[in-house]
């Protein structure tokens, strides 16, 4: 999740306690990634985005628990585990926003996939980087 100044928090395997302070440069140069999007969330204010921001910083020392195909679920229900998608979903709940609205219908299942986040109605693609340069400048 973009925090502002090239900062993040996500829910990395890479990171050693999972969910923690990250840049944008961390996606850049990863090699795990074909490519990265910036998203927005829209018609929600700015103070409803800082909050939702602090909310995200409240999961920093999560551990990551990377759903497999058919696993989402069993995942989905604790705030000790995450996964990258879950961490922005949860973040953004906390105010209200439900990122899993596929216009006028809710997705049905009980968590949700990165790109669930991607095609929800509530989000706006503001940039999209592919192929990442996979080697540091």
């Amino acid at each position: 999740m973009y925090m502002g100044n090239e900062k993040t928090v996500d829910s990395h395997p890479v990171h050693s306690i999972g969910t923690d302070w990250g840049t944008i440069h961390d996606f850049l140069y990863d090699d795990h990634y074909d490519w990265i999007t910036f998203l927005r969330v829209e018609n929600r204010d700015d103070e409803s985005a800082e909050r939702a921001g602090n909310n995200a910083e409240g999961f920093i020392g999560a551990s990551f628990e990377y759903p497999g195909w058919g696993e989402f679920e069993s995942t989905f229900s604790s705030d000790n585990n995450l996964y990258c998608a879950e961490l922005v979903y949860k973040s953004w709940i906390s105010e209200g926003t439900d990122l899993r609205l596929f216009g006028e219908i809710y997705s049905p299942f009980p968590w949700i996939r990165p790109n669930d986040i991607y095609v929800s109605f509530l989000t706006r693609v503001l940039k999209e980087i592919a192929p990442m340069p996979h080697s540091r400048p």
